[in-house]
């Protein structure tokens, strides 16, 4: 190697020890690091956190019409599954499980009987199963097997995006049941919105398993964003778990104090003004009305016409046929004695949403 070369090496060499010695000691200028994250928004731009205090008095959660009741709160997540995660550290399972807690005790002081799902931080994972779709199940047949009159599942929402200035209320009923399921959902969710002051809010079908599997009636509350720095440290308060609590119990009085409807008349016509007693099968088309006491709301099916009052309280109903043979499972000859007999399902819930805007 010529000297000029070697020189030129020995000075290459020393440059690279020497900026191996700065970056070791720190004394690079433009280190490369990670982008910092995108600052919140403040001001008129971030969403209210809510919970500044209830506006609907207790006493609309009636001791007369709750006790008895039998209600399952579901306490979402635990044990492995700690849910969503609020910027501090706050978990949505232990948020939710407070939430819980505190309506356990208003429910039982009313005299309603309840069953929760997990009262600690568990799961129900087995060494044969340690699925999430286990953990669901062993919940459900647990939930089911207390025969409620109302399945509640009490969550607290992160925003899919990462975003920390998001907060919505959201109420969850089960997916094609807009009866009595989508009854307690706007029950419900009208009185979390009402109390815990935040703005935007939606009631929406839901297609959880929790809602799918639930033997009763049965809905899922997202109160909050956890997510959202200030909603979480409102959560972290025992006050403001109570407070959503107290909102839920509220809500649950307005619903089941609906009443269990009850048919008090159930009318048949061959037309609008003659009886046909109960030979359904020969009226091409038969009128049918029910007079409800207690009913949800009010409309009548196509094709059936009411000869009740416009002011009694209807409902659609459908019909089903059964021809009851006397003379053994032989076919009869058309002089054959036979039973006829009709059964009506009587389908209870919400109306059309025109009808949902006046009941408010």
């Amino acid at each position: 190697m010529r000297p000029a070369s070697r020189a030129w090496t020995r000075r290459a060499a020393a440059g690279i020890l020497l900026a191996a010695a700065a970056i070791g000691s720190g004394c690079v200028r433009h280190r490369v690091s990670p982008p910092p994250a995108p600052p919140l928004a403040t001001g008129a731009s971030r969403p209210k956190p809510g919970y500044e205090g209830r506006v609907d008095d207790l006493s609309a959660a009636d001791s007369s019409v709750l006790s008895g009741k039998r209600v399952v709160l579901d306490p979402g997540h635990g044990g492995l599954f700690r849910g969503a995660l609020g910027v501090k550290g706050l978990t949505e399972a232990e948020v939710n499980l407070g939430v819980a807690l505190f309506l356990r005790g208003l429910l039982e002081s009313r005299g309603v009987q309840v069953l929760m799902t997990r009262t600690d931080d568990r799961d129900y994972l087995t060494p044969a199963d340690s699925t999430l779709r286990g953990d669901l199940t062993e919940r459900m047949r647990r939930a089911n097997a207390f025969r409620p009159d109302l399945f509640l599942s009490i969550h607290h929402n992160a925003d899919a995006r990462g975003a920390h200035d998001v907060n919505e209320t959201q109420t969850y009923y089960k997916l094609g049941d807009q009866g009595p399921s989508l009854d307690a959902a706007q029950d419900v969710h009208r009185s979390l919105v009402r109390n815990l002051g935040i703005e935007t809010q939606r009631l929406l079908p839901g297609n959880y398993f929790v809602l799918r599997n639930s033997a009763p009636p049965g809905i899922l509350t997202e109160a909050s964003y956890i997510t959202d720095p200030d909603v979480e440290a409102r959560l972290a308060l025992a006050a403001k778990e109570r407070l959503e609590a107290e909102a839920l119990l509220i809500g649950l009085g307005h619903f089941f104090a609906r009443r269990v409807p009850v048919v008090e008349s159930f009318v048949a016509s061959r037309a609008r003004g003659g009886p046909a007693d109960t030979i359904f099968d020969e009226i091409p088309a038969p009128f049918l009305a029910a007079r409800i006491a207690g009913a949800f709301t009010t409309g009548l099916a196509s094709g059936i016409a009411s000869t009740i009052p416009d002011h009694a309280p209807l409902v659609a109903v459908r019909t089903a046929l059964r021809r009851s043979m006397v003379r053994g499972a032989a076919p009869c000859a058309a002089a054959c004695p036979v039973t006829r007999a009709a059964s009506a399902t009587v389908a209870l819930g919400a109306a059309p949403d025109a009808d949902r805007g006046q009941k408010r």
